[in-house]
C-alpha cells in the first residue's frame, strides 16, 4: 500500500490520502482518469450555472409597463433584455400610453420587435445603435412603431 503524500512530496508534512494500488484491479492512469471526471464534473455543474441565465437571453421579452431603459433587464417583465435572436415585444401588457415611450442608452442587439397591442404608439429614442437580425413584425400591431435612434441595423423581415 502506498500513500499519496509519499508519491506526491517524499518527506514533506500534509494530509495523507491512502490508496492501495494492490487491492485495485484498475491501472493507475484509469484511476486518474476517473478523479478527472470527479473533479471535472462540479466544474461542469459550475459552468452550467454561468450558462443557464444567458439562454434566457435568447428567449423572446415581452416588455414591463414602465419606462425604464430598454437595454436593462427590469425594463423587461422577465427581468432579462432581449438578446441577438430573442425579439423585443410591445403588447397588451404595456398599459400606460407613457410607458410606451422608452430610451435606449446602450447599443444593443435584439432579434427583432413585435408590436402587437400596446395601449399606445411605441417610441423608442435614443442616441445608440439598435441591431435587429430578424426585423420588425407589424402583422398583428394596433399601434405604430417610431424608431428614433442614432443607427438603426435591420436584417431583414419588415413585416
Amino acid at each position: 500500500m502506498q500513500s499519496l503524500k509519499d508519491v506526491l512530496v517524499p518527506g514533506k508534512s500534509m494530509k495523507t490520502i491512502t490508496l492501495d494500488f494492490e487491492a485495485c484491479s484498475l491501472k493507475s492512469s484509469t484511476l486518474i482518469s476517473r478523479w478527472k471526471i470527479k473533479l471535472a464534473l462540479p466544474l461542469l455543474a459550475l459552468l452550467m450555472a454561468f450558462v443557464e441565465p444567458n439562454a434566457a437571453r435568447a428567449a423572446n421579452q415581452t416588455k414591463a409597463n414602465n419606462n425604464t431603459a430598454l437595454q436593462t433587464g427590469s425594463s423587461w417583465t422577465s427581468g432579462t433584455a432581449p438578446g441577438s435572436t430573442g425579439n423585443a415585444i410591445w403588447n397588451g401588457t404595456v398599459t400606460t400610453a407613457a410607458d410606451c415611450t422608452n430610451t435606449l442608452g446602450a447599443t444593443v442587439t435584439w432579434g427583432g420587435i413585435i408590436i402587437s397591442n400596446p395601449a399606445a404608439p411605441v417610441s423608442i429614442n435614443g442616441s445608440t445603435t439598435l441591431t435587429l437580425n430578424n426585423g420588425i413584425s407589424l402583422a398583428s400591431a394596433t399601434e405604430n412603431l417610431i424608431l428614433n435612434c442614432g443607427t438603426i441595423s435591420v436584417a431583414s423581415n419588415k413585416t
